[in-house]
C-alpha cells in the first residue's frame, strides 16, 4: 500500500517528463523543418532575395576585412554588368565598369531628357542578340524593380509594354495554345506574372540611365567625390592578375589613348557575356572548371514590321514553340514593341530551312508552324496581331550552344566572380538570359551582405548560385531535348532523370492549362523561373499533371519526318 502511494507521484512525474520531452522534440522538429524549408527556398530561387535587395545593407563591410572593400572592377557594361554595378556600389568605395565597345555616355550635367535619350539610343554591335526579341520575365522584373524602384514604369514611359503572361500573350507550347485569360481572372490566378515587352535597347538603356543617375555620374563628373562609379567605354580587359590565390586587379587597354595600364581591384566581376573572358583567365592560372553544354542546333532570322494591330488590343506577344513530332522544325516569336513596330523572329532546327523574305512568306511560314487540334476550329497563329509592311530583315544566325561553366568545382581565386552569360548562358529562344543574370547578381548581393571575408564570400557565392541554377538550367535543356538530334547519347543518370521530369511536367502542365486557370498559372510560373521544383509537390498540381489527357493533333503543314 505504501509502495503504491509512493509510486503514483513518480509515475506522474515520469509522464510529465515524457510529455515535456515529446513537446520539446516536436518543437525542435518544427523549427528544424522550418529552417530546412527556408534554406531550401533560398537555395532554390533568387525570389527569396527580393526583400533583401529592396533594402540597403546595414553594414558596408565585414569588421574582419574592412580593407577588402575598396575597389571593384566589372568587365562588361551590358545588362549583367550594369546591374552588378548597382549592387557593388553598396559594398565598395569605388566601382569601375569596363565596356569594350564604344558606347555613348551622357555628358555630365545633361538635362534629364537628353540623358535618357543618350542612354537608350546606343546600338550594341558586339551583342549578338541585341536586335532579337527580348522580354523581362517576372522574376527578373521583380529583381530589377527591387534594385531600381519604378523600373517597369520607366520602361512603359519610354514606350515599352507592361504585359501579363496570362492576359497579354497568345502562346502555343507543347502543341496547344494557352487561351489568354480576362484581366479579372489574371489578377486572381497570376497577378505576379507581369513582364516588360520592348526592344533590348530600351531595357538596357533604362538600366544604364538609372545607374548613372543614382550613382551621381549624371549631374556631376567622375572627379566628384560623391560619385563612386567609373564607367570606361572603349576599354578592354586583357588579363586577370592573381597573387597567392587572390585577385589583385586587371590589365586594361584604352582604345582611344592606345595606352595599357594596371587597375588594382579587390574583386573582379566577369560580365563579358558569351565571350566569357574570365574562363580564359582562370585557365591561364592553371585551373580547369568543368563545363556543361547543349547545342540546340537552331538558326534564326529577325524581322521588323509595321504594327497594324488595333491600339487597344490586349495581345502584345504571339508565339509558337516547336514540338516533336507535331510541328518539329519551326517556331516563332512576334512581339509589339515601342515605336509602332512589330519585332519578329523565325527559328528553325531544319538545316535546309529557307527563311521568309517578305511579309506574305512570313505569314505563310507562321501559319504552317502552328499545330492543329482534332475537332477544334483553327485559330490564327498570330492571334489578333496584324503585320504591316516589312521594314527590315536580318541575316540568318546560329544560336550558340547553351553553356554552364562550373566554377564551383575549380577553386577559383578569391575575389573572382562571374555573372550572367559569362557563367551560365541558355538558349536565348526561351528569353531567360536576363533572369539568370539578375539571379546571379542577387546571389552576389546575398553573399556580400553576410559577415564574411572575400575568400568566404567567393566560395559561398558559387555554391549558392550552383544550387539556384540547377533547376533553371534543366528547363530549357528539357525543351531542347525534345529534338531527337539534340539529345546526348550518354549523360549522367541524375541529369537525365531531372530533365525528363521537367519535360513531363512541362508537357502535362501545358495540356492541363487549357482546362484550368490555376494550371495555366503554374505552367507560366515554371517556364519563367518564378516557381521552383518544390511546386511539383503541391497535391492539386500533381493531381492535374497525372490526370490530364494528351491532345490529338491533325497533321501540321511542316511535320515532316523527325530529323
Amino acid at each position: 500500500m505504501t509502495t503504491s502511494k509512493a509510486s503514483a507521484p513518480a509515475a506522474a512525474a515520469a509522464a510529465a517528463a515524457a510529455a515535456a520531452a515529446t513537446s520539446a522534440a516536436a518543437i525542435f522538429a518544427i523549427v528544424a523543418l522550418a529552417r530546412l524549408r527556408r534554406v531550401a527556398v533560398v537555395r532554390a530561387s533568387a525570389k527569396a532575395d527580393l526583400r533583401l535587395l529592396a533594402t540597403e545593407p546595414t553594414r558596408k563591410a565585414p569588421a574582419s576585412a574592412a580593407n577588402e572593400r575598396a575597389h571593384a572592377v566589372i568587365v562588361g557594361g551590358s545588362v549583367a554588368g550594369l546591374v552588378a554595378a548597382r549592387v557593388l556600389l553598396r559594398y565598395f568605395d569605388t566601382v569601375t565598369v569596363l565596356e569594350a565597345e564604344e558606347v555613348e555616355v551622357p555628358d555630365a550635367g545633361s538635362d534629364d531628357a537628353a540623358a535618357r535619350k543618350a542612354c537608350i539610343r546606343p546600338v550594341r554591335k558586339n551583342v549578338m542578340q541585341y536586335e532579337s526579341n527580348h522580354i523581362v520575365l517576372p522574376l527578373a522584373l521583380k529583381l530589377l524593380d527591387a534594385l531600381f524602384p519604378g523600373f517597369a514604369e520607366d520602361c512603359v514611359v519610354q514606350g515599352g509594354r507592361r504585359s501579363f503572361l496570362l492576359h497579354n500573350y497568345h502562346a502555343t507550347a507543347f502543341g496547344v495554345t494557352l487561351p489568354p485569360l480576362s484581366l479579372d481572372d489574371t489578377m486572381k490566378f497570376g497577378p505576379d506574372l507581369d513582364t516588360v515587352v520592348s526592344s533590348r535597347g530600351l531595357i538596357e538603356g533604362v538600366i544604364r540611365y538609372r545607374l548613372f543617375k543614382e550613382s551621381g555620374l549624371l549631374g556631376g563628373d567622375e572627379s566628384d567625390q560623391k560619385c563612386r562609379l567609373r564607367y570606361r567605354s572603349g576599354t578592354v580587359a586583357n588579363g586577370l592578375v592573381v597573387e597567392g590565390g587572390k585577385v589583385k586587379g586587371v590589365h586594361v587597354f584604352d582604345k582611344a589613348s592606345k595606352q595599357s595600364e594596371f587597375l588594382k581591384a579587390d574583386i573582379v566581376v566577369d560580365a563579358s557575356g558569351r565571350a566569357a573572358w574570365g574562363l580564359k583567365w582562370i585557365r591561364a592560372a592553371g585551373l580547369d572548371p568543368s563545363i556543361s553544354t547543349c547545342d540546340p542546333k537552331v538558326k534564326y532570322t529577325n524581322y521588323l514590321f509595321e504594327d497594324e494591330t488595333p491600339k487597344n488590343d490586349t495581345i502584345h506577344v504571339a508565339s509558337v514553340a516547336p514540338y516533336w513530332p507535331v510541328n518539329p522544325h519551326r517556331g516563332f516569336v512576334t512581339q509589339r514593341i515601342e515605336g509602332g513596330v512589330v519585332l519578329a523572329t523565325v527559328a528553325s532546327t531544319d538545316a535546309d530551312q529557307i527563311f521568309p523574305k517578305s511579309r506574305d512568306e512570313y505569314l505563310e511560314c507562321v501559319e504552317a508552324s502552328a499545330p492543329r487540334l482534332e475537332g477544334a476550329a483553327p485559330t490564327p497563329a498570330l492571334g489578333p496581331v496584324k503585320l504591316g509592311n516589312m521594314l527590315s530583315l536580318s541575316k540568318t544566325l546560329n544560336i550558340p550552344s547553351s553553356k554552364w561553366i562550373h566554377y564551383e568545382t575549380a577553386g577559383v581565386p578569391t575575389g573572382f566572380f562571374a555573372v550572367g552569360d559569362s557563367m551560365i548562358c541558355l538558349n536565348p529562344a526561351y528569353a531567360q538570359g536576363m533572369t539568370m543574370a539578375c539571379q546571379a547578381v542577387s546571389t552576389l548581393d546575398r553573399s556580400l551582405r553576410s559577415n564574411r571575408t572575400n575568400a568566404e564570400v567567393t566560395a559561398y557565392y558559387y555554391k549558392l548560385l550552383a544550387a539556384r541554377a540547377y533547376y533553371p538550367w534543366h528547363i530549357p535543356l528539357a525543351l531542347d531535348w525534345l529534338n531527337p538530334a539534340v539529345r546526348p547519347k550518354t549523360v549522367r543518370f541524375r541529369t537525365k532523370l531531372l530533365t525528363y521530369v521537367m519535360l513531363w511536367a512541362g508537357e502535362r502542365s501545358s495540356w492541363a492549362a487549357a482546362r484550368t486557370m490555376a494550371m495555366a498559372a503554374f505552367s507560366m510560373r515554371t517556364g519563367s523561373m518564378l516557381g521552383n521544383r518544390y511546386d511539383l509537390l503541391n497535391p492539386y498540381i500533381l493531381w492535374n499533371l497525372l490526370t490530364c489527357t494528351k491532345p490529338k493533333w491533325t497533321v501540321a503543314l511542316n511535320s515532316e519526318a523527325e530529323p
